[in-house]
């Protein structure tokens, strides 16, 4: 490998298609605007979508070659200059002739599929005349049609009928005969979720032959109640105060599911949280891409009303009865997912790569714990002893490659200015020792900042209708050491 940073680190670079399913027509105001996603990418990344068309190319005609039958003498002549086909063994003539049918008793062609064959008036099938098959049953997510079979024919093409069932509640759509004795509903739009459905086939309903259900048939199925079908933030959290959303199946009002979610630190502390609005949404780009795939009305974005503790552990859950735009059913069970906040910038270590002997010429890596953002690695800001004229920084996730140090030593200090992708910045200058033909491998403190330990702890005190919330912090790494709810103070 040569000693440019270029040649041995790859970059990957992955752009996902944006999509979006049904609209709800029945979702927050938060939802209407979708505009922003077209144009608001990550930094660094510029995208534009145009109709494509294709360019016109003349092109040049295949020439059409006019040919003329051979037949008689020159046929046999061409036929001359091909090599003797190989003789057939009698055995294989034998074959091919066993699997040929008799001349003369070829097998009609049938029809497939095969013609429906209603049983006339006045015949009767084994049993009595009942509904033999109905579907869905039970809980389903989406209902494309309704199904029902009848043990005998009910309709003849001669004499169509009327459908003798009744769905409710009632739904927009066509019922129709498939045949003499199976009926289908085909709903216009998809039937509405979370709703429990019954279909009814009065005791009325004869067959051709006379025979008549013994009693009234009734069939019952349900759409499901919301459920979660993505969850943002992922594993970690993009902010110490990041944007919740969470996409649902169907539509959801906001405003009455918002009650139903809770949010709170791993020991059980309850974090209190507001409904983010659409400006918070889409300045998240991922955020804002979730919300576009789930589709107006079918997702909440909410938002913690202080900044969260660093490197901690966060569970949301919405809870148990939580209740659907579409119908009256409510969840039965609680659903829910963990993230956890970024964890506070540090150096993980440095080495001289490839060759940790550190030749002369060879690159040094400063490896951080978080993903770093690339404007602030400026080499202008870096203090440098002796200096190093042609010093080069360049920037690749949580790595960075300086190049262009020529002495046998140098010590180079990083600014505290250097900022994750959280946006947390160093928060201390960082000391870094480069030897030539030495061993420049080592391994950062545990608070990443050039050996500096503080005690210091952070106290975040939050009122809200139950009283106080308060939660003690570490402020070297944002680890929650304690939290409590105070639900009075003494008087003074």
């Amino acid at each position: 490998m040569g000693p440019s940073f270029r040649r041995f680190v790859p970059i990957l670079l992955l752009c996902s298609a944006l999509g979006c399913s049904r609209g709800c027509g029945c979702g927050p105001e938060e939802a209407e605007t979708r505009g922003p996603l077209a144009t608001q990418l990550p930094d660094g990344l510029v995208m534009s979508l145009v109709q494509a068309q294709a360019p016109f190319e003349p092109y040049e005609a295949v020439p059409v070659v006019e040919g003329r039958p051979v037949a008689g003498e020159r046929l046999e002549e061409l036929l001359e200059l091909l090599p003797p086909l190989d003789a057939v063994p009698d055995e294989a003539t034998e074959l091919r002739a066993s699997v040929l049918p008799p001349e003369g008793e070829d097998e009609p062609l049938q029809a497939f599929p095969p013609p429906a064959e209603p049983l006339p008036p006045g015949t009767s099938d084994p049993g009595p005349f009942r509904v033999t098959g109905f579907s869905p049953e039970g809980e389903v997510l989406r209902v494309p049609h309704l199904s029902l079979r009848f043990s005998r024919p009910v309709v003849s093409d001669a004499e169509p009928m009327e459908p003798p069932v009744t769905l409710s509640p009632a739904a927009a759509g066509q019922w129709r005969w498939l045949g003499s004795r199976n009926l289908q509903f085909v709903p216009e739009e998809p039937l509405p979720m979370a709703t429990d459905y019954t279909v009814v086939v009065p005791a009325e309903v004869a067959a051709l032959d006379g025979g008549k259900i013994a009693e009234e048939a009734r069939y019952t199925f349900s759409t499901a109640p919301p459920g979660v079908v993505a969850w943002h933030p992922g594993e970690v959290a993009s902010s110490p105060r990041p944007v919740i959303v969470i996409a649902f199946d169907q539509c959801v009002d906001p405003r009455a599911m918002i009650r139903f979610v809770s949010l709170a630190a791993v020991s059980g502390l309850e974090i209190p949280f507001d409904q983010a609005s659409t400006a918070e949404v889409y300045a998240d780009w991922y955020a804002g891409r979730m919300a576009e795939e789930a589709g107006p009305g079918q997702w909440i974005a909410v938002r913690p009303r202080l900044p969260l503790p660093q490197d901690s552990g966060y569970r949301v859950t919405v809870v148990a009865g939580a209740p659907s735009a579409e119908g009256r059913r409510k969840t039965a069970v609680d659903q829910s997912t963990t993230f956890v906040t970024p964890k506070p910038l540090r150096v993980v270590e440095h080495r001289c790569f490839p060759d940790e002997s550190c030749p002369a010429g060879e690159p040094l890596l400063i490896h951080f714990n978080n993903a770093l953002d690339a404007e602030t690695v400026d080499v202008d800001t870096w203090f440098v002893e002796p200096p190093a004229p042609e010093l080069r920084v360049e920037t690749l996730g949580p790595t960075v490659a300086v190049e262009g140090l020529t002495g046998e030593r140098h010590v180079i200090t990083l600014p505290a200015t250097v900022t994750d992708v959280f946006g947390q910045p160093l928060g201390a200058r960082y000391p870094v020792t480069y030897t030539t033909g030495g061993q420049a491998v080592g391994e950062a403190d545990a608070d990443g900042v050039a050996g500096e330990e503080s005690e210091d702890l952070h106290v975040a005190v939050h009122p809200s209708a139950a009283g106080l919330l308060v939660w003690v912090a570490s402020a070297v790494d944002g680890s929650v050491v304690a939290g409590a709810r105070v639900s009075a103070l003494p008087d003074g």
